[in-house]
């Protein structure tokens, strides 16, 4: 369901969303929806939240992730990048 998702089908969102809410936050995150980068934030999820941030380009969002060593974060940003 989360390949079917990440294509942009709607049922798909939706169920991902009402199931696992962080995956579709950040999902929604990478593709710019700053409210999901807000929720990912409200629900104590930093470091999806610094990696969806850094995807679209927030530098400052790296040097968080940097600065508290979550170079595996850092090396899927790098990752997710490369992709889109």
């Amino acid at each position: 369901i989360l390949h079917t998702a990440l294509r942009g089908n709607v049922e798909a969102m939706s169920w991902l969303f009402e199931n696992d809410k962080i995956l579709a936050a950040f999902d929604a995150g990478i593709g710019g929806n700053k409210s999901a980068i807000r929720l990912l934030i409200k629900l104590n999820e930093f470091e999806w939240a610094a990696v969806a941030n850094f995807v679209k380009g927030d530098q400052k969002a790296l040097d968080w992730l940097q600065k508290n060593k979550l170079s595996h974060f850092i090396r899927l940003a790098y990752c997710i990048k490369r992709v889109l």
